[in-house]
């Protein structure tokens, strides 16, 4: 099956949940090639966390899953373990191993959800903390009449003069009740945004006491950091070497792109009047 997801196109064995299906083109190669398979890595990989690199390979090894062997930004290839089901390995595949690939093919990968506001023509991502309300936050968005980016991930591009972000836009996931399984929840096609231009980055926090929320706007250090903290599987980029590239695309993005700490009470679901209001300034004064 061929897909587009983060601006890219993907043959995959496995399904690319939030992916958008496309029609192959004969005689056109995609981006990225995902199968199942042999997982082999030689002798004398380095151990990264959960991760081992051997040059252009870095292999995921998820015991009660399976392994996932990422090679040279292309391919990647699975190998899921007894008893491991594919619904588990899809969730697995773009919740770690899609993202690291992604890294090992220079692009910068944000733990973050992303959405192209109604009636403008960027889009907000909004990061934090798993559990922080980012996925909750994007649904209200999504109700609103925003078209979806992605959920959880994101990759962020430059041009040298704007910021781009692309994503997954087909599908979010929001907590079920009680239960640690979260339920999927399908994007009309006519609400996904596979691409687009990024007004505003937003760090969720929770408030723990109950108050108005309040938006912080970041400038030098402070947003540099926060945006460091913002890194999806960071682990990867280091294993790989390429940490100074990254600090330079950080160090341009702060410079371009408004970063803001935004302070919502802890379960608070509903998004109110002032907090769209700032969402919106926030596009108006990077247009300014």
């Amino acid at each position: 099956m061929r897909y587009r997801g983060y601006g890219l196109q993907i043959d995959s064995e496995l399904e690319i949940i939030g992916a958008q299906p496309i029609s192959a083109v004969s005689g056109v190669r995609s981006d990225i090639q995902i199968a199942y398979g042999l997982t082999e890595i030689g002798k004398g990989a380095t151990a990264h966390g959960p991760y081992r690199r051997l040059g252009d390979q870095i292999l995921l090894d998820a015991a009660d899953v399976g392994q996932f062997l990422c090679i040279g930004g292309e391919k990647i290839i699975i190998n899921p373990a007894h008893g491991s089901s594919p619904d588990k390995c899809a969730e697995l595949l773009i919740a770690t191993a899609l993202p690291a690939l992604l890294w090992m093919r220079g692009a910068f990968v944000v733990h973050a959800a992303a959405a192209l506001l109604l009636g403008r023509g960027q889009a907000i991502a909004i990061t934090g903390a798993s559990g922080v309300g980012k996925s909750t936050v994007l649904a209200q968005l999504a109700r609103a009449g925003a078209a979806v980016v992605g959920d959880d991930s994101i990759t962020i591009a430059s041009d040298g003069e704007g910021v781009s972000a692309s994503g997954l836009p087909g599908s979010y996931f929001l907590a079920n009740g009680e239960s640690a399984e979260r339920r999927r929840i399908d994007v009309p096609l006519c609400q996904q945004s596979p691409r687009a231009n990024l007004g505003a980055l937003f760090i969720l926090e929770r408030q723990p006491v109950p108050a108005a929320p309040r938006f912080e706007r970041l400038q030098g250090v402070a947003a540099f950091e926060a945006l460091l903290r913002s890194r999806h599987r960071p682990r990867v980029p280091h294993a790989m070497g390429l940490d100074i590239g990254m600090f330079d695309l950080c160090t341009f993005l702060c410079r371009t792109l408004p970063i803001y700490l935004w302070h919502r009470v802890d379960g608070e679901p509903i998004l109110s009047a002032d907090e769209y209001a700032a969402l919106d300034y926030s596009i108006s004064e990077k247009c300014a």
